[in-house]
C-alpha cells in the first residue's frame, strides 16, 4: 500500500512538472500585493442616481491575469500597472481613472494566487483563486472531484516536495488555503481510491492456475 501511494504521488509530480515549468510559473517579487503571473479580482459598483457610461455593460467586475510586466488590461482605460500597488492603492487609482467615464464608482481589488489542481478532479489545470478561499471552493472551480476520488488523500506540494497532506479534516472545518499554507505556484493533488482491481485479480488468478497446472504436469512426469 505504501509503495502504491508512492507510485501515485510520483505520477502526480510528473504531471505537475509539465504544468509548472512554463514561464507563467515565474513571479516578479517586489513591494505591493500583486505579482506577475498571478491575478487580480476587481469588483465595482455605482451609487444609485450617479451618471453612468453603461459600466455594467463593460463587465469591469472580473478576474484579470497580470502579465510579465505587471500590467492588466481593462475596458476603456487599457493597460494598468498593478505591480507594486496595494489593494487599496489600486482601488483608488481605478476609481480616479474611471471617474472620467462615470461618477459614483467604488472599487474593491483582491490579489489572486495561482494554484495547480491535479489528480482525481474533473478539470485538472491552473486556477486563480483568493488565498482566503476554502479548498472546497478551489475544487469547485475544477467542477469538483471525480467519482473515485479519495478525499482522505489530498496533499500540497511545492517545488516537488510535499508540504502538507491528509487535509480532509481541515477541509471539512473550512480552513482557508492561506491557513493550510498554500502559496502561489503550489500544487494541490487529489488521489484516486485504490479501488479493488478485478482485472488485476483475474490476471493474477490466471497466473496461479498456469503455475499450478505446470506443477501438476511436472509431478506426473
Amino acid at each position: 500500500m505504501i509503495r502504491d501511494r508512492s507510485i501515485k504521488r510520483l505520477a502526480a509530480f510528473l504531471m505537475l512538472s509539465m504544468i509548472t515549468t512554463t514561464p507563467l510559473n515565474s513571479q516578479t517579487t517586489g513591494m505591493g500585493d500583486f505579482h506577475s503571473g498571478d491575478g487580480v479580482r476587481i469588483v465595482v459598483w455605482q451609487e444609485p442616481g450617479s451618471e453612468s457610461a453603461n459600466i455594467d455593460g463593460l463587465n469591469i467586475s472580473n478576474d484579470y491575469i497580470i502579465n510579465d510586466n505587471g500590467y492588466i488590461l481593462l475596458p476603456l482605460v487599457g493597460e494598468v500597472l498593478v505591480l507594486g500597488r496595494s489593494e487599496t492603492e489600486l482601488a483608488e487609482f481605478l476609481r480616479e481613472r474611471y471617474s472620467l467615464y462615470a461618477s459614483g464608482l467604488h472599487f474593491i481589488t483582491k490579489p489572486l494566487i495561482r494554484v495547480a489542481l491535479l489528480g482525481a478532479i474533473n478539470k485538472p489545470g491552473l486556477y486563480l483563486v483568493e488565498s482566503n478561499s476554502s479548498l472546497w471552493e478551489l475544487l469547485g472551480e475544477a467542477e469538483g472531484p471525480v467519482a473515485d476520488a479519495n478525499l482522505e488523500e489530498i496533499f500540497i506540494s511545492r517545488s516537488g516536495k510535499i508540504i502538507a497532506e491528509d487535509l480532509l479534516e481541515r477541509t471539512e472545518n473550512a480552513y482557508t488555503l492561506k491557513e493550510m499554507g498554500v502559496q502561489s505556484g503550489d500544487q494541490v493533488s487529489v488521489m484516486h481510491h485504490r479501488a479493488f482491481n478485478w482485472r488485476t485479480l483475474l490476471s493474477f488468478g490466471s497466473f496461479l492456475i498456469s503455475v499450478s497446472s505446470l506443477a501438476i504436469q511436472i509431478n506426473r512426469q
